[in-house]
């Protein structure tokens, strides 16, 4: 298998004539580049990739355990209630990492399905939490529903709260793709 070769031109004429002091030059002859390297330094670009035009990894897998822990330790507390996220039940979508005219990109679209337990005026409450559709663009901007399944508790306060949480956690992970 041999390696690749690149030709490319030093100078031109001008640029030649202008470094001489304007004397006559011959024509620019190439040259050949060994051990091209990739000019993107990012984590993520291939060195096939010089020019960082367009690369689109898979980081699902990554992002789905990283969200799982993130929600896990969510807890809303108020004066009348104390609630934590007890399970992920669900978690469905897909993140990806990218890199468009050499700029790194993340993107993700999730669905959630998180169930909780805690305590309202001493009297156990629990049910589920569901996000419908949470993506990159629309992290501080997603809809949250609360079932409940237990206890006599405001759900409308309750998906306020929780949303508050959630999005502070999206952040989180958000901000975390983008490093990786």
């Amino acid at each position: 298998m041999s390696k690749s070769v690149y030709f490319t031109f030093i100078k031109t004429i001008w640029q030649r004539r202008r470094a001489c002091g304007g004397g006559q030059v011959q024509s620019s002859t190439p040259y050949k580049q060994r051990n091209h390297n990739c000019s993107c330094n990012y984590k993520m670009a291939s060195q096939w990739n010089s020019a960082g035009t367009w690369e689109e990894r898979d980081v699902s897998e990554w992002a789905m355990q990283t969200l799982k822990e993130l929600v896990q330790d969510i807890t809303v507390q108020e004066a009348t209630h104390r609630i934590s996220i007890s399970k992920v039940s669900k978690c469905v979508g897909e993140a990806r990492k990218l890199i468009v005219r050499g700029q790194p990109r993340a993107g993700f679209e999730f669905k959630l399905e998180l169930n909780f337990k805690g305590s309202s005026n001493g009297s156990p409450v629990s049910g589920i939490v569901r996000i419908s559709e949470v993506s990159e663009t629309d992290v501080d901007d997603f809809e949250v529903s609360v079932d409940l399944t237990n206890g006599d508790i405001n759900a409308s306060s309750l998906e306020e709260s929780f949303q508050a949480a959630i999005a502070t956690a999206l952040h989180t992970f958000y901000a975390q793709l983008k490093a990786l």
